[in-house]
């Protein structure tokens, strides 16, 4: 079938060409640095025109080796935006989180960092964010005054479930 073997091979020229142009109209826009987490190679070619863009191949069953919980020092404001833009785009991804349960999460994270601190404790990832938050829960908002209202424990844990041990990703963004 050489027609259907053209066909595909045209459609991906096309596809590319779309993406090689949307990548690039992105780029200049933002004047930003791209990280590319490539999950079957299909990428590489396109990371190779854009030498400042952060290139990374993925391997089913392996960790990406990144860890955005990882900080050196006290924990900036800066860090917690980040960070809770971070968890925000695993936990709500169907819809946008409200200001009340942004300011709730931002909370959570900073206290999750001041507590390990304390505690002498050096070691911070999403998935150990997400244990602490369970073994937290019974008085974690009470604690911080956060109205059950605002934010749900329950829907947080249970959506960010596939990241926790023995979870569909739990792999993914261990950064160990």
């Amino acid at each position: 079938m050489p027609g259907i073997s053209l066909w595909l091979r045209l459609r991906d020229m096309v596809n590319l060409s779309w993406q090689i142009i949307f990548f690039r109209n992105f780029n200049e826009q933002n004047n930003s640095k791209t990280v590319i987490i490539d999950l079957g190679g299909s990428y590489k070619k396109l990371s190779a025109l854009y030498p400042d863009t952060a290139y990374i191949t993925y391997q089913e069953g392996q960790s990406l080796g990144i860890n955005p919980f990882l900080i050196q020092g006290e924990i900036t404001s800066k860090k917690v935006e980040e960070l809770t833009l971070f968890v925000q785009t695993h936990y709500r991804r169907d819809k946008v989180a409200s200001q009340k349960e942004s300011t709730a999460l931002k909370k959570i994270i900073e206290h999750y960092y001041l507590s390990k601190q304390k505690d002498g404790d050096s070691y911070f990832s999403f998935l150990d964010f997400i244990d602490f938050v369970e073994k937290s829960k019974d008085k974690l908002l009470f604690d911080l005054e956060i109205d059950t209202e605002y934010f749900d424990l329950r829907e947080f844990l249970f959506l960010l479930s596939d990241f926790r041990k023995n979870g569909l990703y739990d792999f993914s963004l261990s950064g160990r």
